[in-house]
């Protein structure tokens, strides 16, 4: 993505380049700045985010690592991207959808049409078209919006991908 916007738990990421290199879970933005929402800033020629450990590694155009604005930010930035794995124990998924619901024959594939919407853990996906697979835990939506009591705003894409035991969220396409 170009020019993206991304806000991720209590940050928000702008960069001029971001990629997601799903083999290694990892998100790699260029040109970045990182941003606490109470205005602390990191910013960095590269930021690699570690999906899957929640981390990230911040480097300067002189490939020394960056040094946030403020004294033990880079530790805030670090906490508050910290992600919290789907556990089925205390995550009930909620959907519905405006104009119709589907199911497979054996009930493992749910397929959400018009105005759709999943809630779970505290994240609300809506969605021209919803797929929520049971089995293997992953949601996909079309024309997508994430919002969640832990970031502030909305995540838009195209479509988005979500892996409800990892945590992997994939974003196809610019903000509609």
């Amino acid at each position: 993505m170009e020019n993206a916007v991304i806000d991720i738990v209590d940050c928000r990421l702008n960069a001029k380049y971001v990629q997601l290199d799903e083999p290694n879970n990892k998100m790699i933005a260029k040109n970045a700045v990182l941003k606490t929402k109470d205005g602390n800033s990191l910013t960095a020629s590269v930021i690699v985010f570690d999906l899957k450990n929640g981390n990230f590694k911040a480097t300067s155009d002189n490939g020394k690592a960056a040094d946030p604005k403020k004294p033990g930010l880079e530790r805030q930035l670090k906490n508050a991207l910290l992600v919290q794995p789907f556990n089925e124990a205390d995550a009930k998924v909620e959907y519905l959808a405006r104009d119709s619901v589907k199911m497979s024959k054996d009930k493992s594939i749910i397929y959400l049409f018009g105005d759709a919407m999943v809630i779970y853990n505290g994240v609300k996906l809506s969605g021209s078209k919803i797929t929520y697979n049971k089995t293997n835990n992953t949601i996909s939506a079309n024309k997508a919006m994430v919002s969640s009591n832990k970031i502030d705003g909305l995540i838009k894409a195209d479509s988005i991908s979500l892996n409800l035991k990892t945590s992997e969220t994939t974003l196809f396409g610019e903000n509609f």
